[in-house]
């Protein structure tokens, strides 16, 4: 069935305890999924999102109200198994609940099942509290945290199945078709009764837009309005589109000539760069036409579509040096901020530590840039924190023995990036973050110098109050203390 306006899915729905809420497992992509909404004849019912990786979307209010909450434990403001929850903001939904899964790698496996049987039921039971009427899920812990599908799934649809009014959906939004199949093959198991009703396309030419979304009566619901953006291509004849792309891109003039020139250039070179030649090209189209980011994140997997160890060989095969950067498609795809795209080159290695880990701590030839220093470089935050959640070094120099944080472009950046590690992130080390930190004191430190060294030669920015010296003194010592501080912190930890 296809949502209105949205792009094509597979969905199946379930009646829960007789008129109870009903449960929707469809495929598709939790960042997209208020456009299904689209669909529903009621626009004014309350939404909420449990995902953990929409921070860029919603905007930084998020960040700012998470920062807002105690520390329960250093770097842990929501422990594993726990849900919080937040405004929506930019992210067109009421609110965004926020839970840790369980890394199914590092865990004993009673414990992982605990953990994620806690995260979907405290999750639950927020959006009950919160009065919403409907809630989407992720697969928790089934990505890079390795959760197998077939059991995350029983445990997710074991404690959904139960759910009381005032909710009246609960979706599960899966990304790929075998996942899809897997959950509802575990919702049969279970003895879930499909739904059944008239189910027929919307005729989106005869039916007027939905009205904005207005505030609802009730006063717990925070309203906004859903946004139209851009739409993909149908997800369905999907994979046959897609494919008819590749081929099209493979032999197109700029592929040939790129390969004529050096044959370390493979077609996933071609797609981190947006079908680009020079990285330059593609930096500047990901800025200008985010969309087209997704757009070939989706035909990189549809390139990767085969067995995982298929997927392995192919992406090890493709991801050699490129001449004229000496650099892989990961690190392409990583300055460009193409988090779909990172997270298809590295899902094939999801139960593979030491192989991911080599992939991405790999250094081109030139420069010795990693995929970390590209992704910070380029204020790519959210690429940025899961290369680090999945081992990314972020003490690795380059050839001026800089760090990846000494590379950002500034130091506000750099902060913004502090402010996103020191949320829960399942995964970040705590000398990640104590590292990122003293980096950012050191910054903070020079602009302290820098600000003295203005007033002793008259100089001083605009709008920069003058303070004493003594001042400015104090202040650089306070941050050369608490450098040394977390340095001494971080190798304790290590």
């Amino acid at each position: 069935m296809a949502a209105s306006g949205g792009p094509l899915l597979f969905k199946k729905e379930y009646q829960l305890l007789g008129n109870g809420p009903r449960l929707i497992i469809c495929k598709g992509s939790i960042p997209d999924w208020p456009k299904l909404q689209n669909e529903r004849p009621d626009p004014l019912t309350p939404l909420a999102v449990v995902n953990a990786v929409i921070h860029s979307r919603a905007g930084p209010e998020l960040a700012n109200e998470l920062l807002e909450r105690p520390l329960l434990r250093p770097g842990i403001r929501c422990p594993t198994g726990e849900a919080i929850e937040t405004k929506g903001y930019n992210f067109n939904v009421d609110f965004i609940i926020h839970t840790c899964g369980p890394n199914y790698g590092s865990g004993e496996r009673s414990r992982c099942k605990d953990d994620l049987t806690n995260a979907y039921r405290n999750s639950l039971t927020k959006a009950q509290q919160l009065g919403v009427k409907c809630v989407a899920f992720p697969a928790i812990s089934t990505g890079l945290q390795a959760y197998p599908i077939e059991d995350a799934t029983l445990v997710a649809l074991s404690v959904l199945k139960d759910a009381k009014a005032p909710l009246e959906e609960l979706w599960v939004v899966l990304f790929t078709q075998a996942d899809f199949n897997t959950a509802t093959g575990v919702a049969a198991s279970l003895g879930l009764s499909e739904y059944v009703g008239p189910v027929q396309p919307p005729n989106t030419a005869q039916q007027p837009p939905l009205p904005p979304r207005q505030a609802p009566a009730a006063p717990i619901s925070l309203a906004v309005h859903l946004q139209q953006q851009p739409e993909e291509p149908p997800h369905e004849a999907g994979n046959l589109n897609d494919k008819a792309e590749l081929v099209r891109l493979k032999g197109s003039d700029g592929f040939r000539r790129q390969r004529a020139q050096d044959p370390c250039f493979r077609l996933l070179h071609f797609l981190a760069m947006l079908g680009h030649a020079t990285l330059e090209e593609a930096l500047e189209e990901a800025r200008i036409h985010s969309v087209k980011l997704q757009h070939f994140a989706r035909l990189a997997r549809c390139h990767l579509q085969q067995p995982q160890q298929q997927a392995m060989d192919a992406v090890k095969a493709e991801d050699k040096v490129w001449a004229n950067y000496g650099c892989t498609p990961l690190q392409l795809a990583a300055a460009c901020g193409n988090l779909g795209m990172v997270e298809a080159l590295l899902e094939p290695f999801r139960l593979h530590n030491r192989e991911v880990a080599t992939l991405i701590n790999h250094t081109d030839l030139h420069i010795r840039f990693s995929a970390l220093h590209g992704a910070v470089s380029q204020g790519q935050h959210e690429v940025a924190l899961l290369l680090l959640q999945l081992g990314a070094d972020p003490e690795a120099e380059d050839e001026t023995r800089k760090t990846a944080f000494q590379v950002a472009p500034s130091h506000a950046v750099l902060r913004e990036l502090l402010q996103l590690a020191l949320q829960p992130v399942e995964g970040l080390q705590m000398r990640v973050t104590v590292h990122l930190m003293a980096e950012v004191l050191e910054g903070q430190r020079a602009e302290a110098e820098a600000a003295t060294a203005r007033e002793h030669t008259g100089e001083q920015l605009p709008g920069t109050p003058i303070r004493p010296n003594a001042e400015k003194s104090v202040e650089a010592m306070t941050s050369s203390f608490f450098r040394a501080l977390c340095i001494n912190v971080s190798r304790r930890v290590t």
